[in-house]
Parts: structure tokens; C-alpha cells; sequence
């Protein structure tokens, strides 16, 4: 199996599914509670990346999972604001309107929590199965049948925000000036649709 995943997209709860079903998440959790840093220092280095030879093969089964990319866009602009990824906006207090359209300008420098879910390599090749992180418990219940598997995908992430529900729009409302978060479709009018 190769296993795909983007920031924003569900990727926390992911490393953790397929970390446990390798026998590997208590040794993650045990280095670091961030689970990347696991990923990011020893994962890697000991299996290695995924090659192109392996991306185009068809005796490999090629699983890519997704997040529907309105309330990613979000997530990534909530993502930005309260990080160090800031640094890479100037540290500017925008509204979510002001993100999209600096993205669209590509006026700051490119990652990968903001950027497609879909790299230009990974556009050359088919994936077997894309998985909407939205019905995750149901498609990994169909990968554990059809494959024989026993993954978990029971999992959290300490990152994630509780958002308010409430009738306000807040797509051009600076960030800094937002009481309490709502859902993602209150940062949404045709316009910032248009430019996701």
C-alpha cells in the first residue's frame, strides 16, 4: 500500500491509523505526543519515500485521502493565523477573504498546509481509492473488508478547534477580530467560493 495524505486534511488522525497498524504508534507517541516528529525524524528513515517507480505501479495499491477543500481552506487559514506560519503572511492580521486572495497571488512562499491536496506527480498517477476524511469510519470499515485489514481510525487530534455555530459571515472579517470561530461555511459568500 502507499498511504497519501495533505496537511489540513485529516493527517494527524491518519499517521496515527496506519502508525498503530504497523506496530509503531506507541513508539511515536512515546518520542513525541506530536506525532510528526516521529514521522518526520525516524518514520522516513526507516522505510523511506515513495518513489515514482512505485506511485506508477500497478501491483501497489494507492490510497489518497482528501478533505473537502472548502472547510480545509479554513482550517488552513486558522492554521496560518495562529502559528509561526504567520512569519510567511508578515505576521498580518487578514480576513479569510485576504488569505485566498494572497494565495491566489501567490504572494507568500508555498506549503504544504495551504497548498492543493494534489501535487503534480500524484496528478500523473491514479490512486486506487480516494477517502474523504468526512467518511472516514465508513471507507476504512470498506478498505478492512476488501483488503483484509484491521485498521483503527479511532483516533484525535489535539489540534482540532470547537467551532461556534451562528448565523454571522466572517469572510471579510480580520481574523484578530473574531470572538469565537464558527463554522466553516459563516467564512463562505460567492465570492471566497469562487477563489477556493
Amino acid at each position: 500500500f502507499i498511504i497519501d495524505f495533505t496537511p489540513k486534511a485529516g493527517c494527524s488522525v491518519i499517521c496515527k491509523m496506519f502508525f498503530d497498524y504497523m506496530d509503531e504508534l506507541e513508539k511515536a507517541l512515546n518520542y513525541s505526543p506530536w506525532i510528526h516528529n516521529y514521522r518526520i525524524k525516524y518514520y522516513y528513515h526507516k522505510y523511506g519515500f515513495v518513489d515514482y517507480n512505485q506511485l506508477s505501479s500497478n501491483k501497489i495499491i494507492k490510497i489518497k485521502f482528501v478533505r473537502n477543500p472548502y472547510s480545509r481552506a479554513v482550517s488552513s487559514f486558522i492554521h496560518v493565523m495562529k502559528t509561526e506560519l504567520k512569519q510567511l503572511f508578515n505576521n498580518e492580521d487578514m480576513s479569510f477573504y485576504d488569505f485566498l486572495i494572497n494565495l491566489k497571488k501567490n504572494k507568500y512562499p508555498s506549503n504544504a498546509h495551504y497548498n492543493l491536496q494534489m501535487n503534480n506527480l500524484e496528478k500523473k498517477n491514479t490512486f486506487n481509492h480516494i477517502i474523504k476524511i468526512e467518511n472516514l469510519e465508513k471507507e476504512i470499515k470498506n478498505l478492512n473488508e476488501r483488503f483484509n485489514l484491521n485498521l483503527n481510525c479511532n483516533f484525535t487530534s489535539n489540534h482540532h478547534i470547537i467551532k461556534e455555530k451562528n448565523n454571522q459571515n466572517v469572510c471579510y472579517v480580520k481574523y484578530s477580530e473574531i470572538s469565537k470561530i464558527p463554522t466553516y461555511n459563516n467564512f463562505y459568500n460567492k465570492e471566497t467560493k469562487d477563489l477556493v
